[in-house]
Parts: C-alpha cells; structure tokens; sequence
C-alpha cells in the first residue's frame, strides 16, 4: 500500500540531515536541515519498488560523490555500528561498510534517493538493520545475504508527525525492537513478522522518547514535549515512566530531554539535549558526573557503557567513574558537530557530521567536521577514502 500525505504550505522545522521521509526521533539523533517540503511519500506496507540486493560503490565513486554533494546541504553521516568486524555506517549516499583493514564498499539500493537511515545492531538474530528512504521500507543483513521487510503497520496507521520523528532498533541478546509510531515491535526471526508490544496508556501529545528492554520488563519512558523541534524541556515540564505489571504502572520524572537512550550489562542510560549522561530505571533517574558534554552513548561489545565527551575524549564507564580509553582527535577549538559512537573487541569508531545552523541572514552554515575517526587502543586516525 502506497501513502501519499500532502502537506499544504510551507514547513520549516529542524529536521534530521538527509532524512525528509523518516527521521529517528531524540533515541537517534543526527544533524539538524531545515527544509521546505511540498509533498512527502512514504510506504508504509506492501512490496518494495527496489531490489533486496544493493548496488556498490567503490572508495573512489564514494569520495566523488560526496564532492559532489550539494554544498547547501552537506554531506553528512546518520549513525554507525559494528557487525561481524566491519564498520556500517549510513550517510546521505548509502551505507557504507568499512573492514578491518580499512578498505571500503558502499551499498545503495537507489541512485535518486540513496539516504539510509539507522543502522541498528541485532544482537539477537544476529544481523544488521537499516531503513531505506527512497521507499521507507528496512533492510536486514545477516553476513550472508540482503532481505527486505515493510515497517509493520500500526492499528490505526502513521500520521506524519509519526513519520518525521521516524523509527530506531533496540536490541539485547533475546530480542530486537523496532521503535516508532508511539509503539514498539518485537521481530520473530522464525516467522519472519514483527509482533506488537504492549502500549502504554498514553494521553494527549505523549510520545515514547526511550524503549528500554530490562531483565525486570521494558520500560517506557514517555513526554509531552515535540521530539521534533531541537529544543530544551521547559523547567517544570515531566516525563512518565511506565513497565507492565498484571498490570500498567507509572512513575513521573523530571523531563531531561533525552536524545539517546542504551541498555548495557548494568542497565539503562541516557543522554541529554544538554550532554548530560543519567541512569534510567523505573524508580527514577540519577545524574552520572562526567569529564565533559556528552555527545554520544554506546554499548561496547563486552556490555560495558561507552561515552565520548567531545574534546575530552572517550571514556568506559568503571563503577562509579569514567576511564579514559581514546584522546579526542579534535582541538577544543573544534565547532559543533553530531557524534556517533560504536565499539567491537576494542575498536572504537568515531562518526561525525557537521551541524547545520540558521544564520541572522536567514541563510544556513554548517559547523564542525565530517570524518569516520577509528581507534584499536590508541589515537583516532581518520580513515581516509579514495586516496
């Protein structure tokens, strides 16, 4: 089934880079466009129009065309994990697998729409999850082949806010969830169909702003506050926690403005619109103390917490405190960018994307720096492509 939603007038709102179908909601954010759509069209079930099975790019095509790349948009990369020792990391072009030994392929399964959302690790299967947005629908990739799957439609189907939030993958070793629409999915490899979760008793604007899958049940946590404009919560302003038992229960919290959300072997953890780290859990919320502004969270591959405190550096989470693991490879004099973060048997990946910021003239600029920095237990070098 094919959905055409028109959009009468002009919008302008800040909107992830390179994602004008699909954006993922604070769980995932990367840089900010502001962009003038006419029409948005998004398929939400049925067949796919393009083949499973990507086209490549080499290093050399890759680097071309990002020189290519519209200057008034910017080329920028959305977000990165590891899988089976190779790095995938989505951008505006593709999605782009990097091996161990540095060397590059790019894969595109449309020429004139090739921005792929995601990627999102499933521990569980295992496989690698991402979503096209020439169409809206996911791919998945298991080491050995591409296979396609249609976002699982809702009872009472998207809206389009729903749509331009976007989706996000969560994953422990037992499961894998695809997060979006107010609702969360469970993918049952063995029938290959994603199984609805329970909602939570939503009211009003509520939108889920982080899907935790813990040993003692999954934790929603909910707010009132538009996950689609970059801005603060207002002081004041709450934000609900709930976890089924027999039946709904419910515990108000300060609203943080949560960005990203990660379940590691300890827990839950979260990050802030303001770089701040905090452990989750349905008694409430605690402040972590940290070296810097956090810019991105991951797990490692060992369960432990991953931080990168921008020009501090990053940092495993040790008990109660912070060890540091790699220098930043920017100067402190280095602009605002969007940080991706992804680890694998000490292989650290660094992905960043400039922002993109509205000027006094009415006119955009992008500040800080594009790269994928990578680190095996010492500095971060950035790989270089096409050279």
């Amino acid at each position: 089934m094919r959905v055409t939603l028109a959009i009468v007038g002009i919008i302008g709102m800040s909107l992830p880079l390179g994602r004008l179908i699909a954006t993922p909601s604070s769980m995932a954010r990367s840089s900010f466009l502001c962009v003038t759509l006419a029409a948005v069209t998004m398929i939400t079930a049925g067949p796919s129009a393009f083949a499973a099975d990507p086209s490549t790019l080499s290093a050399k095509q890759f680097a071309a065309s990002v020189r290519k790349f519209p200057k008034d948009l910017g080329f920028g990369y959305i977000g990165a994990v590891f899988f089976q020792k190779v790095l995938y990391v989505s951008c505006n072009l593709g999605l782009v697998a990097v091996a161990e030994d540095g060397s590059i392929t790019v894969y595109q399964w449309s020429k004139t729409d090739p921005v792929i959302e995601g990627p999102w690790l499933d521990r569980a299967t295992p496989a690698v999850w991402a979503q096209r947005d020439s169409d809206g629908s996911l791919i998945r990739f298991d080491g050995k082949s591409w296979r396609e799957s249609a976002l699982p439609e809702p009872p009472r189907g998207y809206t389009r806010g729903d749509m331009l939030t976007g989706f996000a993958g969560v994953s422990t070793a037992e499961s894998f969830h695809l997060i979006g629409g107010k609702l969360a999915w469970l993918w049952k490899s063995n029938e290959g169909k994603w199984e609805l979760e329970r909602k939570p008793p939503l009211t009003g604007l509520a939108s889920v702003r982080a899907f935790l899958p813990l040993a003692d049940g999954n934790l929603y946590l909910t707010s009132e506050h538009s996950s689609l404009l970059d801005e603060q919560p207002q002081p004041g302003e709450k934000a609900t926690l709930f976890q089924f038992h027999d039946q709904w229960e419910s515990h108000t919290v300060e609203d943080l403005g949560i960005e990203q959300s990660v379940v590691v072997d300890e827990g839950a953890f979260a990050r802030t619109q303001d770089g701040g780290v905090y452990a989750i859990s349905f008694k409430g919320t605690a402040h972590l103390n940290g070296p810097g502004r956090c810019e991105a969270l991951a797990r490692t591959s060992t369960g432990g917490l991953l931080a990168s405190f921008g020009s501090a550096g990053v940092f495993l989470r040790q008990g109660e405190s912070w060890e540091s693991v790699a220098a930043s490879p920017f100067s402190p004099t280095e602009q605002k960018h969007i940080a991706h973060l992804a680890e694998d048997g000490g292989r650290i990946a660094l992905v960043t994307s400039p922002e993109i910021e509205m000027t006094s003239s009415e006119k955009f600029r992008h500040t800080g720096t594009v790269g994928i920095w990578l680190s095996a237990g010492g500095a971060f070098r950035q790989l270089k492509i096409g050279e």
